[in-house]
């Protein structure tokens, strides 16, 4: 097959059907079987291209004009302003606890791990100095050293959320049954292609998503512990993340 041949929809098809992986860009067909476990998103932003045009996604349509703009142009002063709060907040952290005021250290210090990972998430998105190891490991510090977190697998199912945004079968932000439910989707039971998980609808979601609104709150007390058991296997099995979510190239 030349790279010029023009392709009916039925070969596209049976490409697809072969197992290929198979995405449009500006009407030229692109296999990029080779290219799967290479990309820095992770094998999962393609495969949820294939068959499909991805021209808007891979061009990122406004692109350009969010440059022109001048929206890609990081405000520093505004960091240095995060910076002092955090500062602040720690230093009243260790200050009521040398004092032994417990319960008042252990708000500070919950306050400054909400606060600062808001600059976790900015460099997740590559958004501070837009420099990738720079960032990464702005956003590593953070997260994973002051916050116990993994900022390599928020990344990874980030990276998702942001590409098939609010899509009940793909987005792992959104599968949180049997506590919460965001759309009538998940009254039947959904296959995940993230976690390769079936989210049964069961008698506990039954229960318990009729109440959410009450139970999102409490429930978002204590969501933080859920965090760590991600962070712990994305630790475990690591090599197995990267190769089939992450991406090899970049981690």
């Amino acid at each position: 097959m030349d790279r010029d041949d023009i392709l009916e929809p039925q070969v596209v098809e049976g490409m697809i059907a072969e197992g290929h992986t198979i995405v449009i860009f500006e009407d030229v067909v692109l296999k990029l079987d080779s290219w799967l476990h290479q990309h820095p998103g992770g094998r999962l932003a393609i495969l949820h291209m294939v068959g499909r045009d991805a021209t808007d996604e891979i061009k990122a349509a406004l692109h350009q004009q969010i440059r022109d703009d001048g929206l890609y142009n990081c405000p520093y002063l505004d960091y240095g302003k995060e910076l002092a709060r955090y500062v602040a907040l720690f230093a009243a952290f260790l200050f009521a606890l040398r004092f032994g005021h417990h319960i008042l250290s252990a708000i500070f210090l919950g306050l400054f791990w909400h606060q600062i990972m808001f600059t976790a998430h900015d460099g997740g998105h590559l958004a501070i100095t837009s420099h990738f190891a720079v960032d990464t490991l702005i956003a590593m510090f953070v997260a994973d050293f002051c916050c116990g977190l993994s900022i390599g697998w928020w990344k990874s199912s980030h990276n998702v959320h942001h590409l098939v945004t609010n899509q009940p079968e793909h987005d792992p932000d959104i599968q949180n049954v049997p506590l919460f439910a965001t759309c009538p989707s998940f009254f039947r039971s959904i296959h995940s292609s993230y976690y390769d998980f079936t989210f049964a609808w069961d008698a506990v979601a039954e229960i318990m998503v009729p109440y959410q609104r009450y139970t999102y709150y409490p429930v978002m007390g204590i969501a933080r512990f859920n965090l760590y058991l991600f962070f712990k296997q994305s630790t475990i099995y690591f090599q197995g993340f990267r190769d089939t979510i992450f991406g090899r190239r970049r981690y």
